[in-house]
């Protein structure tokens, strides 16, 4: 492949940066230029020394002679949109959204995203975040509050679940709960201002919080009766494996004897895979918990339990429902092919890939689907999802009261049919031995 041709390709896709993406932007998109043979000679032109030297680009990629017929078909739409649209585009514009169609339209969990879509992603996955502490939920295009965290600013400012965000810093708030999340989030120790709809009265009321740290516990624990115990897994973040653990602990402390616990993925969207495998191999004895394959070297892998229960053997219920996706059913899943659960609720939301975030310069990144996992039995999550061993009807969660939640009571029900059916065979085997 020539130089020209090679060096076409990295523009176009939007793997250039620096300088090297500036200068060939306003080179390749400039409405004058109506077709590829102008983009070519402009590249004769780079070579000869006519125009400025490239000095920032990455290496060239290689490509083969299908790969360059793509560029030559690219480079030509580009130069046609740039000309012919309605609107007038800048580069630096045009080429963001291209980056962003390009990786979109990969799979519906590939994205390309922009430095402050990047920090986002790392801070959702470290457990802590410059935030208010607030946890939100949208219904009908209206933004409601579901949880207020503690020692939170939104605590101390008095804001209570069910009252409505109208505004966030004199912007409507956006429909959806990541979006407005986004919108709320902001450098440590700045203010955001907030209109809010009281749910008690309809009161509106405006605020000014300032960003704190916030700290997200992953996991909450709570004593269902004298025996049974509750672990509730939120999301899968860095922190969810020593959550997990400390909940376990407390609850071994505020429970005893602990004949069964439930264990609560629904409404778990996933996360980081490291931390669901963590807590799998916290409750494993041994083998297989995931396996992956990909194309590349570093998306092909297996993950194995060593040996240690931390629950030594207690029955365990694991609840799941439509919402619960990718490292939740990959916790599910493991525990069901070990016999180590039984899965109460409804089937899983499917989400069967592996999401790789590549660092780009100035703090871009890409979003890939790197793997396709499998459980250890060898099955497909994707589309497919991971079919309860117990169908509940009503399986999304109760907030109200975790006692009249249908799911529950049937997980306790079941833990309670399993702990009189031992006693019985206990009793029956020392007065045989009697």
């Amino acid at each position: 492949m020539t130089p020209k041709v090679s060096l076409l390709v990295t523009a176009v896709l939007g793997l250039a940066t620096g300088a090297a993406v500036a200068h060939l932007a306003d080179r390749f998109f400039d409405p004058e230029h109506e077709s590829v043979s102008s983009i070519a000679e402009d590249m004769s032109a780079i070579e000869s020394g006519a125009l400025p030297p490239i000095t920032q680009a990455p290496a060239i990629v290689s490509a083969t002679a299908s790969e360059q017929e793509m560029a030559l078909h690219l480079a030509e739409v580009i130069a046609k949109v740039r000309r012919e649209y309605v609107d007038e585009l800048s580069s630096q514009e045009w080429l963001e959204r291209s980056l962003r169609s390009l990786i979109g339209s990969l799979d519906k969990h590939s994205a390309y995203l922009d430095a402050r879509e990047h920090e986002s992603v790392l801070r959702n996955v470290a457990g802590h975040y410059p935030g208010v502490g607030i946890e939100v939920t949208a219904n009908n295009g209206r933004i409601k509050i579901l949880k207020i965290l503690a020692n939170s600013p939104a605590e101390r400012a008095g804001l209570r679940p069910d009252d409505e965000i109208l505004s966030i810093d004199n912007e409507p708030v956006a429909a959806d709960a990541a979006s407005a999340v986004a919108q709320m989030r902001g450098p440590m120790g700045t203010l955001v201002g907030m209109t809010i709809r009281r749910a008690q009265g309809g009161e509106l009321v405006e605020l000014a919080l300032e960003r704190t740290q916030v700290d997200v516990k992953s996991v909450s624990t709570e004593a269902l009766g004298d025996s049974i115990g509750y672990v509730r897994i939120h999301s899968f973040s860095d922190t969810t494996p020593t959550d997990f653990l400390d909940g376990v602990a407390t609850l071994k402390r505020r429970v005893n004897p602990l004949s069964g616990v439930v264990l609560d993925l629904r409404d778990n969207p996933g996360g980081v895979l490291e931390a669901a495998t963590s807590v799998a191999d916290a409750l494993l004895e041994q083998g297989v918990i995931v396996s992956a394959q990909g194309r590349a070297s570093e998306s092909i892998f297996e993950m194995r339990a060593e040996p240690g229960d931390i629950l030594q053997g207690v029955p365990l219920m694991v609840l799941i429902n439509g919402n619960s996706a990718s490292a939740a059913e990959i916790l599910a899943g493991a525990l069901q092919d070990h016999s180590r659960a039984i899965l109460v609720g409804a089937r899983s939301y499917g989400k069967g890939s592996v999401q790789s975030v590549i660092p780009l310069t100035d703090g871009r990144a890409l979003k890939l689907t790197t793997s396709r996992y499998a459980t250890p039995s060898g099955r497909q999550i994707q589309a497919a999802g991971i079919e309860p061993d117990i169908f509940v009807e009503q399986a999304e969660r109760v907030d109200a009261s975790l006692q009249l939640d249908p799911a529950i009571q049937v997980a306790m029900g079941e833990l309670q049919r399993g702990s009189r059916s031992k006693r019985t065979r206990t009793a029956a085997a020392q007065t045989t031995s009697g």
